[in-house]
């Protein structure tokens, strides 16, 4: 991978963290192959790669937008 990807570790909120580099995984496999995706997902430990895991497999059982919902769920949108 030439250019850094965010591993969004600067995002507080596990959920939306974990949804964060679920999608950028998703998308490096889509654009530069298997690859980058596997170089992208190896910086991260085993929990977190589960916890990845995880929620791809609930986006296959009950789609996208439910997923998303659950994961924005608590989050407190403030002007900083």
């Amino acid at each position: 991978m030439n250019q850094v990807a965010d591993n969004f570790n600067t995002v507080k909120h596990y959920p939306l963290r974990t949804f964060n580099r679920a999608a950028m995984a998703f998308n490096l496999l889509e654009d530069g192959g298997e690859y980058a995706c596997q170089e992208y997902l190896d910086q991260f430990v085993d929990e977190d790669k589960k916890a990845i895991s995880i929620l791809y497999m609930y986006i296959d059982k009950i789609g996208l937008d439910k997923v998303r919902a659950a994961v924005m769920k608590g989050l407190d949108f403030k002007d900083e």
